[in-house]
């Protein structure tokens, strides 16, 4: 349920921030954006501003697939506000790249980058974000881009004969219950279609905000404009038999680009729409006030179904929040550290168990585990297929349920057995939580010595060589910039091969998706 929050009644709009212009900065004057600066050398405009979960409030009434995103209709306005600001007056073309979740907490910086327009009148223009975390450096994340042009001024469509006389009421009782079924989560901000008719070739339709709620500095509301582009549900369409139908059903279609998109007045907050599809996909539109005077025109809007895997990796990246991470072995200090304490059942070399007896450990029986000898293959499958028994007769004895088992890895850590070995064990501790300790080590003696003390740290998994202590951390993956020595985003180049151990799993199999579809490996 949504509340009559603040936001409601009168909208939040940012105070002048006298601090701006001892920082060469301009305020921005949009809700969106805070300041404006020129760029050197006519290099073009700089516009910033930031994001959460809280401003602009009304994000939390957009959510698709359960993900709040900022509509489409949110790059619209403030582009067509930076376009006056630069001396333009039309979108000329807008093309959607990456949705742009709003995080649950913290913010996100909100750059506009103009440039100066080119021998046609065209500025090209790009939309970036990336979390408002400058401790970690995360990358820019490019949400739009396209041009801005300035075009002789046009009056647009009135529609003041309204509604046309050919065209026929359409039930709206259910409309945003189907809305819901398909995966858009309206507040009621956005529920703002209130009637339609359907003509010969165009629907029309009458779009409000709620009463009470002004526009505040947007030009047009994105709310109230997204709103405007619901009534492209109800628009005939040819079917696979040649037949008009009206979707009904189906994934969420969502803004891919824009073009021709003029501004002809603000602060509306009753809207009369007539849209049409000309082809395929493709709709126009003609956007008016309350009496009929234009507002905006639509020259082409392409919408796209929307996977809702995009969506969800939207959220959880948040333009680099969530980056990739590695396991980072970490020293720990053992000065100070007292031995381990408890019985122990050990599954590695004997002499191991030697050794632990003559430090003071209750050592209550010894299993062997050794690499056999022959093909890598076979000595693989036997040496998993021993520990697994091994595993499995100690910790169904319930004689020995009072003690942990530790599992000391033979020092040729970097034999495909003993990596088949790892995999086995980690899981058996996903299993058996606090019950199985893991030990990587060197063979050496100042090992052996430490070892009473490393499993002392109650840590599941610890590496010993020459006695020094390291455990396995997760640490954020970077690569450095050569140039800056600022953390990059790790690339993946399409043209190499990528191995993934365990691909086949469930996990595996989604990250081999994730390869193809968002860096473009071809070789798997």
């Amino acid at each position: 349920p949504f509340q009559r929050n603040r936001y409601w009644l009168k909208p939040a709009t940012r105070s002048t921030d006298t601090g701006l212009a001892s920082a060469g900065l301009t305020t921005a004057h949009h809700p969106l954006l805070t300041a404006v600066i020129e760029l050197p050398d006519g290099k073009g405009h700089l516009f910033t501003g930031r994001l959460s979960a809280d401003d602009p409030a009304w994000t939390s009434e957009h959510e698709i697939y359960g993900a709040p995103v900022l509509p489409g209709t949110a790059f619209v306005d403030l582009l067509l506000h930076a376009a006056t600001q630069v001396g333009c007056n039309r979108i000329d073309e807008l093309t959607h790249h990456a949705f742009l979740a709003i995080p649950e907490q913290g913010a996100l910086q909100l750059r506009l980058v103009i440039e100066p327009a080119d021998g046609t009148g065209r500025a090209a223009f790009a939309v970036y974000t990336r979390p408002d975390d400058t401790t970690t450096a995360p990358a820019w994340t490019c949400h739009a881009s396209g041009s801005l042009v300035t075009a002789p001024e046009a009056d647009g469509e009135s529609l003041t004969a309204w509604p046309p006389a050919d065209a026929t009421p359409v039930e709206l009782s259910d409309f945003y219950a189907h809305f819901i079924e398909r995966g858009y989560h309206y507040g009621p901000l956005f529920q703002g279609l209130r009637s339609a008719w359907r003509g010969a070739d165009a629907v029309y339709a009458e779009i409000a905000l709620p009463d009470g709620f002004e526009p505040g500095e947007y030009g047009i509301h994105p709310a109230l404009l997204d709103a405007a582009l619901h009534p492209g549900a109800l628009v005939p369409r040819t079917g696979p038999d040649g037949e008009r139908v009206v979707e009904a059903t189906g994934h969420v279609r969502l803004p891919f680009s824009w073009s021709g998109v003029a501004l002809h007045a603000t602060g509306a907050t009753r809207l009369r729409i007539r849209v049409s599809e000309p082809t395929p996909g493709t709709v126009t539109m003609a956007v008016a006030d309350a009496a009929g005077a234009p507002v905006m025109t639509i020259g082409a809007l392409t919408m796209r179904e929307v996977d809702p895997s995009r969506l969800a990796e939207a959220r959880s990246a948040l333009s680099g929040a969530a980056p990739l991470y590695r396991v980072d072995w970490q020293e720990q200090d053992l000065a100070g550290r007292g031995p381990a304490t408890g019985s122990w059942v050990l599954l590695g070399d004997a002499a191991v168990a030697v050794a632990l007896r003559a430090a003071g450990l209750d050592c209550v029986r010894h299993l062997d585990l050794t690499v056999p000898e022959g093909e890598e293959i076979e000595r693989t499958h036997a040496l998993a297929a021993g520990a697994l028994a091994a595993l499995q007769d100690v910790l169904a004895d319930e004689a020995l349920a009072d003690a942990r088992v530790l599992v000391v890895l033979p020092p040729e850590t970097d034999s495909p057995a003993v990596g088949v070995l790892v995999g086995l064990v980690r899981s058996a501790q996903a299993e058996h939580p606090d019950r199985i300790v893991l030990v990587h080590q060197d063979g050496s003696e100042a090992s052996g010595a430490a070892l009473p003390l490393a499993l002392g740290t109650g840590e599941p998994e610890v590496a010993l060589s020459e006695g020094t202590l390291t455990v396995p951390r997760l640490a954020r993956v970077v690569t450095p910039d050569t140039t800056t020595d600022t953390p990059t985003a790790v690339t993946l180049d399409p043209n190499g091969t990528v191995l993934i151990t365990g691909g086949t799993g469930t996990l595996g199999s989604l990250l081999a998706q994730h390869l193809v579809t968002t860096h473009g490996i071809r070789h798997l």
